[in-house]
């Protein structure tokens, strides 16, 4: 079931955010996790339009939405190839006009995941952390 964010499921999107990121994103290192940690808790929940993808009463995906762009999409690693990513997008381009996301280049799986879901590389740049980030575009028909 994907339901609005709310404040009392805060430990379980970070838990999600910090299991689905050691898994994706552990090219960026330890420091870079905690931090993005508390980005999370103290300004992204809050800029951002969020969706949590609740199973069995535990948050076990989200979805986090900023104009036209995903700014965040995590599964927790037990939940992967469920389909529940590609749910969270659907419900999310029902509500907003999704066009982009960007992606770390070392996160192969999350590239291979937006390539099928329907988005196509476009533009890259660097991260502050020196990674390459990838953005990607919804592909038109």
């Amino acid at each position: 079931m994907i339901i609005d964010y709310l404040t009392k499921y805060e430990e379980e999107v970070v838990d999600v955010f910090e299991h689905a990121s050691k898994l994706n994103h552990s090219f960026l290192g330890h420091d870079w996790i905690c931090n993005e940690i508390d980005l999370l808790r103290d300004v992204y929940l809050h800029e951002a339009v969020t969706y949590i993808y609740v199973e069995n009463s535990r948050v076990v995906g989200f979805i986090s939405v900023i104009e036209d762009e995903i700014g965040g999409l995590f599964v927790a690693p037990s939940s992967h190839r469920k389909g529940i990513g590609t749910q969270l997008i659907e419900y999310a381009s029902s509500i907003h006009p999704i066009r982009r996301v960007e992606v770390f280049e070392k996160n192969v799986r999350a590239r291979s995941f937006y390539e099928k879901v329907g988005f196509q590389e476009a533009t890259s740049r660097v991260h502050p952390s020196g990674e390459r980030l990838i953005q990607m575009c919804i592909r038109s028909n």
